[in-house]
């Protein structure tokens, strides 16, 4: 009980504000900015890139001679079976 009387002795009350009491923030209608006095130097920086030439395809020749007729082995078999 003698905790809760003391506490009380601390305790205040908040004081509220009216509307004519209340702080008002009061903005300029335009505001003017002068970038002629101000020297800015600077370097540009743009976003990391590589040129990329990619050349044509190569057109490599085969390896591997197709024949055109089987004349001779076809001979060859014929003689092979008489």
């Amino acid at each position: 009980m003698l905790v809760f009387i003391a506490l009380s002795a601390f305790a205040q009350e908040t004081p509220t504000l009216t509307e004519d009491a209340a702080p008002r923030t009061i903005y300029q209608a335009v505001t003017l900015v002068e970038f002629d006095k101000v020297k800015v130097d600077g370097k540009l920086e743009g976003p990391s890139a590589a040129l990329t030439i990619e050349s044509p395809p190569r057109v490599h020749p085969s390896l591997i001679v197709l024949r055109a007729s089987f004349d001779d082995e076809m001979a060859a078999s014929v003689a092979h079976l008489k």
